[in-house]
C-alpha cells in the first residue's frame, strides 16, 4: 500500500513538471509596416502605341528642388526642360496620394529638350493635373498659330480645354478643384475627337476641319508653345501619357483610367 501512494505521488509530480515548466508555444507576432506607395506605373501594360510618358515620381531630387529635366519614360526621347532657374517649376513631394508633382507657378515652363512630343494625327493624350489658378492658361502649348494644338485651363479656373483653332475646340467646365483625369482622343485630322474627365467621356464632336494635328507637336509644358504671349498655367501636373494610336472604345483605355485613379486616388 505504501509503495503504491509513493508511484501516485512521483506520477503526479511528474504530471505537474509537465504543465507547470515544459516550454509552452510562443504565440506568433504579426509585424504591421507601412504600405509603400509605388513610384512605378507603366502606361504599356495597358495600351499599345506608347509615344511619351513623363512621371513626377521618377524626377530625381528631392522637395522643392527645381526642376531642370522632365524625361520622356517611353524611350522615344521626347524630354523637356528649363536652363533658366527664374522658369524652372518645382518639384513637390507626397502631394497626391503619396505621389510627386511638377509646380507649376507665375511664370514656369518646360520646353522642347530638344525634340518635343509630337502630335500625331492618331493619338491618345492623357493628363494628371490640377485645373490652373489662373484663367486661359496653357498646359500644354503647340507649335501652330495660337500655340495650338492646345490643352488648355480654360477661361475660368475649374473649366478645361481643347483648342485647335476656332473650329475644332470644346470645353468640359466642371466645379471641382483638386486633381484630375483630362483625356483626348483623336482618331484623323477630319476633327473627329473625344474629350474625358475623370474615366468619362464628356464632348464627342465631329467637325469639318483641315486642322492638321500630323507635324505639330506640343512645344512647352506650362505655356502656350508659340511666342504669341504669356499664357503660364499656375497648378501641378503628377503625370502625362500620349500614345500614338486612337483607343477610345478600348478596354485597355477603362482599365488605365480605373488604375489612375487608384494610383492617385481621383474622382
Amino acid at each position: 500500500m505504501r509503495l503504491k501512494k509513493t508511484l501516485l505521488t512521483i506520477v503526479i509530480a511528474a504530471l505537474l513538471a509537465t504543465s507547470f515548466f515544459a516550454p509552452q508555444p510562443v504565440a506568433q507576432q504579426v509585424v504591421r509596416r507601412p504600405i509603400a506607395v509605388s513610384a512605378s506605373f507603366n502606361p504599356s501594360d495597358f495600351l499599345a502605341g506608347l509615344g511619351c510618358f513623363y512621371d513626377a515620381d521618377r524626377i530625381s531630387g528631392n522637395d522643392s528642388d527645381p526642376v531642370v529635366d522632365w524625361l520622356d519614360l517611353s524611350g522615344n526621347n521626347k524630354h523637356y526642360g528649363q536652363d533658366t532657374s527664374a522658369n524652372q517649376p518645382t518639384l513637390k513631394k507626397n502631394i497626391v496620394n503619396g505621389h510627386a508633382v511638377v509646380r507649376f507657378a507665375t511664370n514656369d515652363f518646360l520646353t522642347q529638350d530638344p525634340n518635343p512630343c509630337p502630335a500625331t494625327t492618331a493619338n491618345t493624350l492623357i493628363i494628371v493635373c490640377t485645373p490652373s489658378s489662373t484663367a486661359s492658361t496653357y498646359i500644354l502649348g503647340g507649335d501652330g498659330g495660337e500655340g495650338t494644338p492646345a490643352i488648355i485651363s480654360g477661361f475660368s479656373s475649374t473649366a478645361f480645354e481643347y483648342y485647335n483653332f476656332s473650329s475644332e475646340r470644346a470645353t468640359f467646365a466642371s466645379s471641382a478643384s483638386g486633381f484630375h483625369i483630362l483625356a483626348i482622343t483623336r482618331t484623323d485630322d477630319t476633327g473627329n475627337f473625344k474629350l474625358f474627365y475623370d474615366g468619362t467621356e464628356v464632348v464627342s464632336t465631329a467637325v469639318n476641319t483641315t486642322n492638321d494635328w500630323n507635324g505639330r507637336s506640343w512645344q512647352e509644358i506650362g505655356n502656350n508653345g508659340n511666342a504669341v504671349g504669356d499664357n503660364f498655367y499656375n497648378g501641378d501636373i503628377a503625370m502625362i501619357i500620349k500614345f500614338d494610336q486612337n483607343h477610345a472604345g478600348a478596354a485597355g483605355l477603362t482599365n488605365l483610367f480605373d488604375a489612375l485613379r487608384t494610383h492617385f486616388g481621383t474622382p
